[in-house]
């Protein structure tokens, strides 16, 4: 519309760049990582790339994955950073906003055009971007520490097929997250064993993950990626942008990674095995107690977690529902799926099955 073409290349490979440059070449747009694939760009070799032969194609990145605390690509060379600061910027998934970070020279245009197409930021908006910049740094690397947790944990997960977090060896820039980046943000995309149905099923089940499209919020966040992006690509689009159907895009929050851990295994097939209860005491009816023990089902030695006492009134079980009882350790909080009493008393082992 406007005379402008454009290439799309494969933002791992520099190469790819430098093939796609023509002489009429202004501008290099770069997203890193890059939604829902985490995927990364080596933004000082693209910088490079952009100023070498006396090109003087000007470099923008969207930065918004990373986080200014995480990553800062202006001292890489990038000359032109954008943030969608609904995101990290703001914290609390309750304003819209955008910035844009320049030179003054460049800010100076972009607010002269910014101001005669009408894009201002209302007072209110202002006022919650300042509140969430002063946390912005406590919050994201609070998050950072979160999301390691849970990207190791569910790399072991039986339920899982792969997980990409810069932040894991697994990833196969793993390499150069740890040269231009911080931290490693708060964001992964995992594959779920199974189809697009399977993963629907999976999200759907998810109770502490709000099922939304934002990121970089208090509140953790869980989307379907093929299902979000189905109506604005086909399947060969999705499947050249490596965007699989069992692809979920999670954002992690500040609650504690035990229990985002326990919501995630919860709703993750396979949904059985996840502990072993011993029961230890008769169990008398009405309110008194019932001794169990519970060992770990994920543990190959069969960890011990400690006792617990269990009230008759949790044994209330329905064909269509299942308890979950959070039970609090020495270590933390469990969450377990206990198993029901099928009659007869005494010591007794079984698995725990939904």
């Amino acid at each position: 519309k406007f005379g402008v073409e454009s290439t799309i290349v494969d933002q791992t490979d520099v190469n790819a760049f430098a093939r796609a440059v023509r002489p009429n070449t202004r501008l290099i747009h770069i997203e890193t990582p890059a939604n829902p694939t985490m995927a990364l760009t080596d933004i000082a070799a693209v910088c490079s790339l952009a100023k070498s032969n006396n090109r003087g194609i000007t470099v923008s990145c969207d930065n918004t994955f990373a986080s200014p605390v995480n990553q800062q690509p202006i001292a890489l060379g990038v000359d032109i950073v954008m943030h969608s600061a609904t995101k990290w910027i703001g914290g609390h998934h309750d304003l819209t906003a955008g910035v844009v970070v320049s030179s003054k020279e460049r800010c100076e245009k972009i607010w002269n055009t910014a101001i005669t197409l009408g894009a201002t930021l209302s007072p209110m908006d202002a006022w919650l971007l300042l509140r969430g910049l002063r946390t912005l740094g406590i919050r994201v690397r609070q998050q950072n520490a979160t999301a390691m947790q849970i990207a190791q944990y569910l790399e072991r997960h039986p339920g899982i097929e792969k997980v990409f977090y810069p932040g894991l060896p697994s990833h196969p820039q793993h390499a150069l997250a740890k040269q231009q980046m911080r931290g490693f943000g708060g964001v992964m995309a995992i594959w779920v064993k199974g189809g697009y149905a399977h993963t629907a099923n999976f999200v759907a089940s998810l109770k502490l993950f709000a099922h939304a499209v934002s990121l970089g919020g208090v509140e953790s966040l869980a989307v379907h990626a093929a299902a979000m992006w189905a109506g604005t690509m086909n399947d060969e689009q999705m499947k050249q942008a490596n965007v699989q159907p069992n692809a979920v895009r999670l954002s992690i929050g500040l609650e504690a990674a035990e229990d985002l851990c326990a919501d995630l295994d919860l709703a993750l097939p396979p949904r059985h095995n996840r502990c072993r209860l011993l029961r230890t005491q008769e169990h008398g009816g009405g309110d008194e107690g019932i001794n169990w023990h519970v060992s770990d089902n994920h543990s190959r030695t069969g960890q011990s977690l400690g006792c617990c006492r269990l009230r008759a009134q949790h044994w209330s079980w329905y064909p269509s529902k299942l308890a979950l009882l959070s039970v609090r350790w020495r270590s933390g909080e469990t969450a377990l799926r206990p198993c029901p009493p099928e009659g007869g008393h005494g010591r007794r082992r079984r698995n725990c099955r939904p």
